[in-house]
């Protein structure tokens, strides 16, 4: 038996859960498509957004 298996599973277990509970970023895609819009270079290649607060 793999005396890692254990952790592997339960690294698993909990990336699932962050997953199910962070990964839902549907409530962006207006803002990225609206940036991707106005960049006006063809196949840019980097994009940094930095806040001015």
């Amino acid at each position: 038996m793999n005396r890692y298996k254990e952790t592997f599973e339960t690294w698993n277990k909990v990336a699932s859960l962050y997953q199910n509970k962070f990964m839902e970023l549907d409530l962006y895609n207006n803002t990225y498509d609206f940036i991707c819009n106005s960049i006006p270079k063809e196949k840019a290649k980097l994009l940094e957004i930095k806040n001015e607060e």
